[in-house]
């Protein structure tokens, strides 16, 4: 197995292979083939550097994208050994680059400035004047290449038509260039067989979990009888088919940092998914101050759950009492955190009317049927966008002006002291994220795209308040 970092860790009975690159605390590493010998191989940086490992001596000839993560896969070819070394590097958009003094390559299918490319992987009986093999796009299509000709496509059982959730492909040991033939994994560790591959179970899956990251063939198994395994983003290990379990000696438990799989003569690698948006609907808030009603309808509803508005904030309680100052001359108002603060329909300006806070969002979504993954104060920016990645809408508490805003405190009836930040405390729902910008469905404006640095400043206003649905 390979990890972000560029770490090796031997799985079953493969020796420990000494590695020539790590890159300590960076996730950069994005690839890794091994010779048909499992002596020796190659680790693929994302700016498409190949590092040898074990036996492999240094290569040169590779494309280099220094500063630009947008290297994807990497193939050995079939007759590679430590005395020739030869092979191809997957980019993002679809080209082959071949290193060693490998053949230049056909590909059928190139994308253009679209970093959709997910997978490489060459037939077993590829020579250098005759090679074939296939690329993954992030949506499942598989594409073949070769030189001398491009093969026909093989027929595939699934694709995923505007969801990058394609994770792998491996080929069946007997594969041929005229009948390729195996299996796509996706991200929830689903296997969608190609070419005629016998239909087979997973040995695990992670409905709406995209955590599945990598997937090689056993080289024991035949066309009637296939196996191999799948690892996941923490490291464990799932044989399928008739392939046999198999104990690595890593495990990251919570910790989603594998990024490559191998075998003698194949592979299969994944780069970490960065950019994701989910298909929640937009709703506006229907009274003046119900922004945390509406951004937890939102997420219900991605759910499949249907819940007013008004159903949510009786769900919550509301809390109609006036604030007043006590003889202490202390502000006193209802508690945010169990119950919505005054009316609804009021005003911040007038004071008439507040909003609350995520245990109660979260208390709410429960009882309405809803998946309640997390919620607290201080989580995180990243978290917020690896739970987007990984498929889970994000409730958030920000200023409104997406700038960030000093609270004051107040104690509440029931003793508590609460932040307070009257009148830019606002609620919404955040559905997307790339690499700059989160997409934000917004109560009073609809679906927007805010720059992360804005976003974190708004979130930073109300520490970091977060509930995370499933």
């Amino acid at each position: 197995m390979l990890d972000g970092w560029g770490g090796l860790h031997p799985a079953g009975n493969a020796p420990n292979l000494a590695d020539t690159s790590y890159w300590p605390g960076w996730d950069i590493a994005r690839g890794f083939a091994i010779f048909p010998d499992g002596a020796g191989g190659y680790v693929l940086d994302g700016w498409g550097g190949v590092h040898p490992v074990g036996t492999a001596p240094a290569v040169g000839g590779f494309a280099y994208w220094p500063g630009w993560d947008i290297a994807r896969g990497i193939a050995l070819a079939p007759w590679s050994s430590a005395a020739s070394p030869q092979g191809w590097v997957l980019d993002g958009w679809g080209a082959l680059h071949p290193f060693g003094g490998a053949p230049e390559l056909q590909a059928s299918a190139y994308w253009h400035g679209w970093d959709i490319a997910r997978g490489i992987v060459v037939t077993p009986d590829s020579t250098p004047g005759h090679v074939s093999g296939l690329v993954l796009d992030g949506w499942g299509a598989v594409h073949p290449f070769g030189n001398g000709g491009v093969p026909a496509a093989p027929t595939t059982s699934n694709y995923w038509r505007g969801l990058d959730i394609a994770r792998g492909l491996t080929l069946l040991p007997a594969s041929t260039g005229a009948a390729m033939a195996g299996y796509v994994l996706d991200g929830y560790g689903g296997l969608s067989s190609f070419g005629g591959a016998l239909a087979v179970s997973p040995g695990a899956s992670w409905p709406g979990w995209d955590i599945a990251r990598g997937i090689t063939s056993w080289s024991g198994s035949s066309p009637s009888s296939p196996g191999g395994w799948v690892v996941d983003g923490w490291g464990g290990l799932h044989p399928f088919g008739s392939a046999p379990p198999v104990s690595g000696n890593a495990y990251w438990r919570g910790w989603d940092i594998v990024r490559g799989f191998a075998g003698p003569g194949s592979g299969s690698a994944t780069r970490p998914l960065t950019r994701r948006i989910l298909p929640v609907p937009a709703y506006v808030q229907v009274y003046a101050l119900s922004c945390e009603a509406a951004a937890l309808q939102m997420a219900l509803a991605y759910e499949g759950i249907g819940a007013t508005q008004t159903q949510i904030l009786n769900t919550i309680g509301i809390d109609n009492r006036p604030h007043f100052i006590d003889s202490l001359g202390l502000f006193r108002w209802g508690d945010p955190y169990q119950a919505f603060v005054g009316n609804p329909s009021g005003s911040e300006a007038s004071w008439t009317g507040y909003g609350t806070y995520n245990s109660a969002i979260a208390r709410a979504g429960a009882s309405l049927g809803g998946h309640i993954l997390s919620s607290n104060e201080g989580i995180s920016p990243n978290s917020v966008y690896a739970a987007i990645v990984n498929g889970h809408p994000v409730v958030v508490w920000i200023a409104f002006d997406w700038r960030y805003h000093q609270p004051t405190q107040y104690q509440a009836f029931d003793g508590r002291w609460v932040q307070f930040g009257l009148p830019y405390e606002h609620a919404a729902t955040v559905v997307g994220v790339t690499d700059s910008a989160v997409l934000v469905n917004n109560p009073i404006g609809g679906p927007q795209w805010v720059g992360k640095a804005a976003f974190e400043a708004a979130f930073a206003t109300f520490g970091d308040m977060a509930v995370t649905l499933a």
